[in-house]
């Protein structure tokens, strides 16, 4: 176990505040004991290298015509070339060792890289720089000014990130692992057999549209074709009254033949997948999720936060293939049969979160998890406002915190879902959350009219009574 600390401080004062300006890197640790760098075990190879032979000669040069030499010219020749020969001899001895010494150290470290591997240990890392140069800074309408002066020392940090990572990440990291075995992105085979019926029901009904509309388009009646696509009927008043029929097809169309459709093909994909694909035991997913605000008054100032969650799995045994295609994932598919329960996974992902559950089930081994949090601000800006602004010239200023937590678990657990934002994101997601919830409350009018009536009955009896008179009232 290693526990360190690493500070590179090179702040210095302003006028103002201590340690308002210059470099400042941090570096804090917890885990096990790192191999060597590469490049510190590439010179350590390096300095076992005896080299060339012409380098070797040109080390030796003093041994080679060390004197005293005796006798004539050919008898210094030949003592020369019997130091020569035994130079060559001792050269070529250090070769094969070096040689010999490489190919060990090589071995040895690819042996330790792969232990490393395959026995992973807990690591925590806090990484934190931090740049700050002299800028100009005054205080509007006051006219309060500060000269050289470090902006993140003296006006400090007006935004709040809100949290970009919460249960459904970790619930969606463990789908993910079910993507990579089988080879097919979000294909559950429980979930789809659990919706076959409802399916086939509303792909029978947009058939009998598509046929109706043929036999239009067939008698040469294009405008009947459109109505009856549109409308479900060919006449010419429907008008307002078609427009459940429509919205009906719309939801056919949405939740039947489009399901239906990607269930076969990512069927048909899972069952080549499993029949082709080499058994594995390791397998890695990924997830960044990332956010970023910007200040306007009294200062203004960017800041960012980007998430990164990893798993790799290492299963001591392939799982059962019903397992990882969702066949046995019975509460999923329970699920599914609820009606309207797809509404409430456009806020609370419960089908996710049941889904999940039943993969980490059905995962033996060890897991690796791994997050890490990137946090950056940039440099300073004049605010928006007139009165009671900061006006900032020439900041340059920059901050950066990485945050790494590594555990090594023998299971998966899955998380309690949280609550999405009422509005999705993606322009696209929430324009079709739209258009499918107008279309639902379309077919669905007669129900819902009934259900605020009950409920406005209900509060009428709830009015000008006691507690214990309306409770029974509620009862009854």
């Amino acid at each position: 176990m290693t526990i360190g600390t690493r500070v590179a401080d090179y702040r210095y004062d302003d006028a103002y505040n201590a340690k308002a300006l210059g470099a400042f890197n941090s570096r804090v640790w917890r885990g096990d004991d790192a191999l060597p760098g590469l490049s510190q075990f590439k010179q350590l190879i390096k300095s076992k290298n005896p080299g060339s032979w012409h380098e070797y000669c040109n080390d030796k040069y003093s041994e080679i015509f060390a004197p005293p030499f005796e006798g004539d010219t050919r008898k210094f020749e030949h003592i020369v070339t019997g130091r020569l020969r035994q130079l060559r001899s001792e050269w070529k001895h250090s070769v094969d060792a070096y040689q010999s010494f490489r190919a060990e150290a090589w071995s040895q470290r690819n042996i330790e890289v792969q232990a490393r591997k395959n026995n992973p240990h807990p690591y925590d890392c806090t990484i934190e720089k931090s740049r700050d140069y002299p800028c100009f800074v005054k205080l509007l309408p006051y006219i309060l000014t500060y000269k050289d002066v470090g902006a993140a020392k003296l006006l400090g940090t007006n935004v709040t990130l809100p949290n970009c990572w919460d249960g459904n990440d970790e619930n969606h990291l463990i789908e993910k692992l079910r993507s990579k075995i089988n080879g097919v992105d979000g294909f559950n085979a429980g979930v789809a057999l659990a919706e076959l019926d409802k399916t086939l029901v509303m792909l029978k009904d947009v058939a009998k549209v598509l046929r109706r509309g043929g036999q239009q388009a067939g008698s040469g009646n294009l405008p009947g074709a459109a109505r009856v696509l549109f409308f479900g009927t060919n006449s010419h008043h429907a008008g307002f009254d078609g427009l459940p029929r429509a919205a009906q097809l719309y939801l056919g169309f949405q939740f039947g033949v489009v399901p239906l459709l990607d269930d076969v093909k990512q069927g048909a994909q899972t069952l080549g997948w499993h029949a082709g694909s080499p058994i594995t035991n390791t397998y890695r997913v990924r997830r960044r999720r990332g956010s970023e605000m910007t200040s306007r008054n009294p200062y203004s100032v960017t800041m960012s936060v980007q998430e990164t969650g990893q798993i790799i799995a290492l299963l001591t045994a392939p799982p059962a293939m019903a397992d990882v295609t969702g066949l046995t994932d019975l509460p999923s598919a329970i699920w599914e049969r609820i009606p309207w329960s797809f509404v409430v996974d456009w806020w609370i992902p419960i089908g996710g979160a049941l889904s999940a559950m039943q993969m980490a089930r059905s995962l033996t081994g060890k897991f690796v998890k791994t997050r890490v949090t990137t946090t950056r601000r940039g440099p300073y800006r004049s605010g928006d406002g007139s009165y009671a602004t900061y006006q900032v010239i020439g900041d340059t200023s920059s901050y950066v915190s990485v945050v790494i937590k590594r555990e090594v678990l023998p299971g998966l657990i899955a998380k309690m879902p949280n609550l999405k934002p009422v509005f999705h994101p993606k322009t696209s997601v929430r324009m079709r959350h739209t258009i499918e919830a107008g279309a639902l409350l379309i077919v669905n009018r007669k129900s819902v009219v009934k259900g605020l009536t009950a409920l406005e009955n209900a509060a009428a009896k709830w009015r000008g009574r006691n507690v214990k008179d309306a409770f029974h009232a509620a009862l009854t």
